[in-house]
């Protein structure tokens, strides 16, 4: 592929998808590949959009738990759902997490700062961009960062380590401008809160090298297949190339056309070289036109003048000063003293005719 000259706008998601595989990034990213709904991602937004509903513009009281489960159906899509039973199974699953969240911080509700807070940044030069679960106040003015996740195992060494959560306190300081006291994931299976201090400049500064390496990469073009176990469940391996073989009819090709035999280049070569004579001789001819419209314009006064297909009109520009002494004194030989002109152009619409009787 080309070198790619601007980045698409990054995220931690982005960030992590290119680390794990350049290939997949680029058909997710660049290609646009569609991604196939999946249950688990289903059930993570779903129960997401419960607990914002929760804190979202509650200030005395939380909302109740029926309005919690509603927000949750709301996002529940069927279609994710490869079965019926699969679809029910999920259902009970995301309720439950949802009745244990409200049970456990309803009775000493505590109002959020921010729910779904949108983050947008630069950082090391690239584009970064990103919504932050929830961000709480706390009693000297900072806040704390929380990120909920409903699935895979959470320990406090993943806080201290995430990079999601370095990306989120430098985007949260960059929107809010308030010092990031904390960062935690929040275990919304358990209800176990893993908070952590901030993340120190030796975190913030591994995440600039490795933005450097990903950004360096990307310009270069570098999008080369890791083929490992996830690629069992990769929503791009039938378009993958490490894939090809097993999905031939995502990588049939129209056939080249046949290499020009000897007598056919001679006749290409001549038909380049006669091609671009014409070029050079419309570019002489043009020219010389343009010169001597400006010199119309300039003797004569007028600013535009119409033929029988098109009208070109002329406006005089001043000659900006830093112009050098030799371009001036060029332009003063043809007349164009202490102006330049810039041509435009347009046709004209066919002359209406009259209805015969």
């Amino acid at each position: 592929m080309k070198p790619m000259r601007d980045l698409p706008v990054l995220s931690a998601s982005s960030l992590h998808a290119y680390l794990g595989c350049p290939q997949m990034w680029k058909l997710r990213y660049v290609d646009r590949r569609p991604q196939p709904k999946r249950w688990y991602l289903n059930l993570g937004t779903a129960v997401h959009a419960a607990l914002e509903r929760f804190h979202s513009g509650r200030v005395a009281a939380p909302a109740t738990v029926e309005e919690m489960l509603e927000a949750f159906e709301e996002k529940l899509d069927p279609e994710a759902y490869t079965s019926a039973e699969d679809l029910e199974r999920a259902r009970a699953d995301g309720r439950q997490m949802v009745r244990d969240f409200h049970a456990t911080h309803a009775p000493d509700f505590q109002p959020a700062a921010r729910v779904e807070l949108p983050i947008r940044f630069v950082f090391e030069n690239e584009r970064f961009r990103g919504y932050v679960d929830r961000v709480d106040k706390t009693a000297d003015g900072g806040v704390r960062v929380v990120d909920y996740k409903t699935g895979g195992r959470l320990t406090l060494s993943r806080a201290r380590e995430d990079d999601q959560l370095t990306i989120y306190q430098i985007g949260v300081e960059a929107e809010l401008g308030l010092p990031v006291r904390s960062v935690a994931l929040y275990d919304v299976r358990s209800q176990i809160l893993l908070e952590v201090e901030r993340h120190g400049e030796h975190r913030v500064e591994a995440l600039r090298r490795k933005v450097r390496r990903v950004a360096r990469a990307i310009r270069a073009g570098e999008f080369e297949p890791r083929p490992g176990r996830s690629c069992g469940w990769c929503d791009y391996k039938a378009w993958c190339p490490a894939f090809a073989h097993l999905y031939p009819e995502n990588w049939i090709q129209e056939p080249l056309p046949p290499t020009p035999t000897h007598a056919e280049a001679a006749e290409l070569a001549d038909r380049y070289g006669r091609l671009k004579a014409q070029v050079r001789d419309r570019a002489r001819e043009l020219a010389q036109i343009k010169r001597d419209l400006h010199r119309f314009f300039a003797d004569t006064g007028e600013r535009a003048v119409a033929g029988e297909q098109f009208e070109v009109r002329a406006e005089a520009l001043p000659v900006d000063p830093d112009v050098p002494d030799h371009v001036v004194r060029r332009m003063k030989a043809i007349g164009r003293q202490g102006v330049r002109w810039r041509i435009r152009y347009r046709e004209l619409e066919p002359a209406a005719t009259e209805p015969s009787n």
